[in-house]
């Protein structure tokens, strides 16, 4: 059995221990003999899914209702991923089986969208430009991305969500990059990057980064020395 589901310490009663049936045992032993299966969920983007919490262990394939006590809030992104439990207590560790519910500010559930970018960063470098880099990654998307879409201020403050600095095409998950057009000397631009699918439905996304143009470029290099070695 996996240590994480030893469940001693409260004899079965709380945690992981009551979906799995431990209480049977105090928590010292596993008592699904026949195997089952473990369904876990996380809120905002698929690398926050709670692999510790059990919310759900059913024995059986086929469809699934989670319990009355799952909320839902609208305007949120939710991943709900299940993973296969041997007899003996050992689990897979694979993200294939990943759903991702997404809902609007009515509650209503939104229509296939590509998965939110992370690791969204920006620094400044020369001639008054602004470097953008990402992660895509496609675990969980309910449709594939052709691209993605950079957004930005002007250095007004407010992103204008209308008309893209440019457009970055899909290669597959992994990082993307995109130099800005050039800014004025220390003035704060703000960035968006939002995936597009191919029905034209982006991410919706809409957190930002910030970087401080900077005309003066990085300082010289000084004192520089080599050696080569055969």
């Amino acid at each position: 059995m996996e240590k994480y589901f030893y469940n001693s310490l409260v004899e079965g009663d709380f945690g992981n221990g009551w979906p799995l049936r431990q209480s049977l045992v105090e928590g010292d032993f596993w008592t699904r003999l026949g195997g089952c299966y473990s369904v876990y969920r996380g809120q905002g983007q698929v690398g926050d899914v709670d692999y510790f919490s059990i919310i759900a262990a059913p024995t059986d394939t086929g469809e699934l209702s989670v319990s009355d006590d799952i909320s839902h809030a609208a305007g949120r992104n939710y991943f709900y991923v299940v993973r296969r439990i041997s007899g003996t207590g050992r689990q897979e560790l694979g993200s294939r089986s990943v759903v991702r519910l997404s809902l609007d500010e009515q509650g209503e559930r939104l229509g296939p969208r590509p998965n939110v970018v992370s690791d969204l960063s920006a620094r400044a470098i020369g001639d008054g430009r602004v470097a953008l880099s990402w992660y895509y990654g496609p675990v969980g998307q309910k449709i594939e991305p052709v691209g993605f879409e950079v957004l930005g201020d002007g250095g007004s403050g407010v992103i204008d969500y209308e008309n893209a600095l440019g457009q970055v095409s899909f290669r597959g998950g992994g990082y993307y990059s995109f130099v800005s057009p050039a800014g004025e000397e220390g003035q704060q631009l703000r960035f968006v990057v939002r995936s597009v699918g191919s029905n034209g439905v982006d991410d919706g996304n809409c957190v930002s980064v910030s970087a401080v143009v900077d005309l003066s470029g990085p300082d010289s290099v000084e004192g520089l020395s080599g050696r080569v070695i055969f």
